[in-house]
């Protein structure tokens, strides 16, 4: 029923217009969910997000009131070194402000909890006390952190398997890295040019790519292409099968990946990623989307 915008004025107040009905009709699309069956809705790694998904969440926050939708979010804040997540500490005060909105820090795990996380790692493990603390030390049991230096003492071979038993040898001090990012960054030297090149473009598509999307991308057959993914994972843990085709270890290695293109590469990357989806799979909107 509101009256249509002149033409002067269409042109100014769209993008305002448009942005609104978009999140009027997003928090009414959870509404609705809500009325029928309670609604759980879970970000992941909100210091990864750009400046519209964090208005988006901001505004849904102060929305949800008496609503059956619980949003659980999950965030590190030192993460959030960007222009995007810039806002980010900013606007994490401000919800927590809201009589519903509640913040859980949590702590690093025990030593007996890094014990048990590296142990779930490994059907059978007969690793040392002594191996354990000095992971455990090093970590400052964080999850992540841990599981990163377990892929990377792997691929060292400080883990090793004997007879369906992981055990590990003597470690010295050395072998652990200082840093989760010194332990990334060492883990990515066992690979040559052409092995970074294949990762990179598979990067491109995210944390979960296609196998078939990165041969047409590179021009190679599809069976070679997952020849040499399937080896990289094998040899180094840096990616792993999934039943649509890969995943990287975790999220960070593939903006890792990505960011090592130079943008104009990492441009056209995008461009013939939307062509080759535009001409083999037309109905993958949201793929179109991202990459155009």
């Amino acid at each position: 029923g509101e009256p249509t915008p002149d033409e002067d004025s269409q042109t100014e107040i769209q993008p305002e217009l448009r942005h609104s009905l978009f999140l009027s009709r997003l928090l009414g699309l959870l509404q609705e969910r809500a009325d029928r069956t309670p609604v759980l809705l879970c970000l992941e790694d909100l210091h990864w997000a750009d400046s519209a998904s964090l208005r988006v969440l901001n505004l849904l926050a102060s929305r949800v009131t008496g609503a059956r939708i619980l949003v659980v979010v999950s965030v590190r804040p030192e993460e959030a070194a960007n222009d995007d997540t810039a806002q980010l500490p900013g606007m994490l005060l401000s919800m927590v402000r809201h009589a519903h909105v509640h913040q859980v820090n949590l702590s690093p795990l025990s030593d007996t909890g890094t014990r048990t996380l590296v142990s779930s790692c490994f059907p059978r493990e007969g690793f040392t006390a002594e191996f354990l603390d000095l992971l455990y030390r090093r970590s400052g049991g964080i999850p992540m952190q841990t599981l990163e230096y377990v892929r990377f003492l792997v691929q060292r071979g400080v883990i090793y398997e004997v007879h369906g038993l992981w055990i590990n040898r003597d470690p010295e001090e050395e072998d652990i890295p200082n840093t989760v990012r010194e332990a990334i960054q060492r883990r990515l030297e066992s690979l040559n040019d052409a092995e970074r090149l294949l990762l990179s473009l598979a990067a491109v598509q995210g944390h979960c790519f296609s196998g078939t999307l990165v041969a047409s991308t590179l021009s190679q057959s599809l069976t070679r292409t997952l020849r040499e993914l399937e080896e990289i994972g094998r040899r180094t843990r840096l990616l792993e099968s999934t039943e649509r085709g890969f995943r990287f270890a975790h999220p960070i290695l593939a903006d890792v990946f990505c960011k090592s293109l130079p943008e104009s590469v990492r441009r056209h990357a995008h461009v013939r990623l939307a062509h080759i989806i535009e001409r083999d799979d037309p109905g993958n909107i949201q793929s179109l989307a991202h990459h155009l």
